[in-house]
């Protein structure tokens, strides 16, 4: 469960980096 938490903010990342 803790490796889903902290892949889910982990792609949410990538995204923010492709929006900047």
């Amino acid at each position: 469960d803790t490796n889903k938490k902290i892949a889910v903010p982990r792609e949410i990342r990538s995204l923010r980096q492709l929006e900047l």
